[in-house]
């Protein structure tokens, strides 16, 4: 695979066109893509692109910042291999990369240069629509790249795959957005043989939020559509549970996925950590408010602490813990219907209002309108919600304001009054 047409158009808005007359606009830009021919001037550009893009990862991995260095340079090496064709070129052609900007596509007549300057001023605009129009420009540019280097591929091309975790991260939803977009316009653009070669694209991308509200615009009421189709994931079942707790230990796994699913519920993540405690201290088993009363390694933290900040991660783009989501998720708990739930908003601690995750979320609230998904396990993983054994719910009309951690628990009923 080569990016021909998505390097010209980083270089074009790298480049800074500002104060400078038409015709030095033009200048300008043919000696900086005449400069980076030379493999070099290339090779120094990739390497400063791929380490700003790995600089949008918000997923905090230790020793991550260590390893981007490397990481660019192996970027880099790849991207100019392909683009060279072969180690002994010091130069190579654009070839129709710069002239793909006057049609791009769609069957536009546009001067390419032109265009490729005024990409690089709106680029730097701070309008929110002018730079969708910049995005829109830059993931045409992507795709078409792509469509081009499966066609020359001989025999069975392959597919080509995208995997987007943490689908609500905003860069995230820029891109698939505008991809949507894209795709669209060159569907209703008169036909060419540059745009209707095959899409070899596939993209995965999941979502806790702004996604999986609509924010993203899958279009049509139903399931699946045309090119495009969204899942609902489920949460694990019992005998999911029980599949991979005999992954970590075969000769307890009945009783290790019991415990696990009574404690989660089948919350994959917070499944995964249940399962490895367990497997570090299997007894446990017998004591799980033990498990709940021990100390994450990790983040220093109680363990029911440490599940609750799993699942409010899940309601933030950028995946952080917020121990203040962690006490509204805990008061909300109690709410039998979402209506129910808007008498708790007075105490929630702000900024957790109506218009908040808390209330908006669709992994939260079922379209039926009944009480808060999923909501049910986390009383069993907090202090203040450990009940005997076979209840998992709080007793209905109550909420607790906060962890028990050695407080005394506070208790409201929406019909009015409090009790400690």
């Amino acid at each position: 695979m080569t990016f021909p047409r998505s390097l010209v158009a980083q270089l074009a808005i790298s480049a800074n066109f500002a104060g400078l007359p038409p015709s030095d606009q033009l200048i300008r830009l043919r000696e900086r893509l005449n400069e980076y021919k030379r493999k070099p001037a290339l090779d120094s550009f990739l390497t400063a692109l791929a380490r700003d893009s790995f600089a949008l990862v918000h997923v905090q991995v230790p020793g991550l910042s260590e390893l981007v260095p490397g990481l660019a340079a192996e970027v880099t090496r790849s991207a100019l291999n392909r683009l060279y064709r072969g180690r002994g070129l010091m130069r190579l052609s654009w070839g129709d990369a710069v002239d793909w900007f006057r049609h791009q596509d769609q069957d536009f007549a546009m001067n390419a240069e032109t265009t490729l300057i005024e990409l690089s001023a709106r680029a730097k605009s701070a309008d929110p629509l002018v730079r969708r129009s910049v995005d829109d420009v830059l993931v045409a540019a992507f795709l078409a790249d792509l469509r081009r280097s499966h066609a020359r591929v001989r025999g069975r091309p392959p597919q080509m795959l995208l995997l987007l975790d943490d689908g609500d991260v905003p860069e995230a939803v820029t891109f698939v957005r505008s991809l949507l977009r894209v795709r669209q316009a060159i569907a209703g653009a008169r036909p060419t043989p540059e745009n209707r070669l095959p899409d070899p694209l596939t993209v995965i991308t999941t979502s806790a939020g702004p996604a999986a509200a609509g924010a993203v615009p899958w279009s049509g009421p139903d399931p699946a559509d045309a090119p495009r189709v969204r899942v609902d994931v489920t949460d694990l079942s019992a005998a999911d549970v029980l599949q991979l707790s005999r992954s970590h230990d075969w000769t307890t796994s009945e009783r290790t996925a019991g415990v696990a699913f009574r404690l989660t519920h089948g919350h994959a993540a917070a499944t995964e950590f249940v399962l490895h405690r367990l497997g570090q201290n299997p007894r446990w088993l017998d004591e799980p408010n033990a498990l709940l009363d021990s100390t994450d390694p990790d983040e220093d933290v109680r363990v029911d602490r440490h599940l609750l900040r799993i699942f409010v991660r899940g309601l933030d783009p950028q995946r952080r813990p917020d121990d203040a989501a962690a006490e509204a998720l805990i008061t909300l708990a109690a709410a039998r219907a979402w209506p129910e739930a808007g008498t708790l908003v007075r105490l929630l601690p702000p900024p957790f209002g109506l218009g908040s995750p808390l209330y908006t979320s669709p992994t939260l609230w079922p379209a039926s309108g009944d009480g808060v998904r999923r909501l049910h396990r986390w009383p069993a993983t907090s202090a203040s919600g450990r009940w005997p054994p076979g209840r998992t719910r709080r007793p209905a009309g109550k909420a607790f304001s906060g962890c028990c951690a050695g407080r005394p628990i506070r208790t409201t009923r929406p019909g009015g009054g409090t009790t400690s």
